[in-house]
């Protein structure tokens, strides 16, 4: 099954941040792990304001889009985690709250402001993250099965919203590749655990060849999304 409904428009949006940048090597690290401080410090900075002039313009929407995307993954998981009787959920609430803190600091580093400053869970600034946080959890809220592809849908995106990005800033360029491996810790996670309950994955936004890889856990990915495919609409 995969996820129906979502907005067309949110391609749009994500496209607009895309960029080229090469393929790190992706690690597998366990659901949950890493702290901020690995994921999002980008060294000090005694002047914020001259932080702020050197970030481009390009960068500084890069992370404002990303604040909020994280949070949303968050915001559907903590959902899911109240809704459902599934411990992963709960564990990778906590690896979430872990990402968009690191980049909450890097927006307060960069002197950007914070477009989820205040707010609660499910609320958005983005209209566009606001529909998509909406039509996820109204998925998700169907059966457990649905909130498990909900969730490998969130990583996929992720995954290849942060290959999109580019950045000369070493901070941001650290921040999107360790971001990266977590959702594709995350991604394999959900795999596991659909297929544990006799559902096989399927993916939704990635090419068949860039999902095989990922989960088979290579180093060297490369590719992107499959041709025609946006980020934030589902294949099929």
């Amino acid at each position: 099954m995969t996820i129906k409904h979502l907005l067309f428009a949110a391609a749009a949006l994500t496209l607009g941040l895309a960029g080229c940048r090469s393929i790190q090597p992706i690690a597998a690290p366990n659901p949950g792990a890493g702290t901020v401080a690995a994921i999002g410090e980008a060294g000090p900075e005694a002047n914020p304001t001259a932080a702020a002039a050197r970030l481009s313009a390009a960068d500084a929407e890069a992370l404002t889009f990303l604040r909020e995307e994280e949070k949303l993954a968050h915001d559907v998981y903590t959902t899911f985690a109240e809704l459902w009787d599934a411990p992963l959920f709960s564990n990778i609430v906590e690896s979430e709250s872990s990402h968009t803190t690191a980049v909450q600091r890097l927006l307060e580093q960069y002197g950007v402001p914070d477009p989820a400053a205040d707010n609660p869970i499910g609320v958005f600034s983005d209209p566009t993250l606001q529909d998509l946080y909406d039509e996820l959890v109204e998925q998700g809220s169907a059966s457990l099965i649905a909130a498990l592809e909900v969730g490998g849908y969130i990583e996929e995106m992720d995954i290849l919203d942060l290959r999109a990005k580019a950045s000369d800033v070493a901070g941001l360029e650290r921040l999107f590749d360790n971001l990266e491996r977590g959702s594709t810790s995350h991604l394999k996670a959900f795999v596991r655990n659909l297929e544990k309950a006799g559902e096989p994955y399927q993916p939704q936004l990635m090419s068949a060849d860039v999902y095989e890889t990922i989960v088979a856990g290579e180093t060297d990915t490369g590719g992107g999304a499959a041709p025609g495919a946006s980020r934030l609409r589902p294949a099929g």
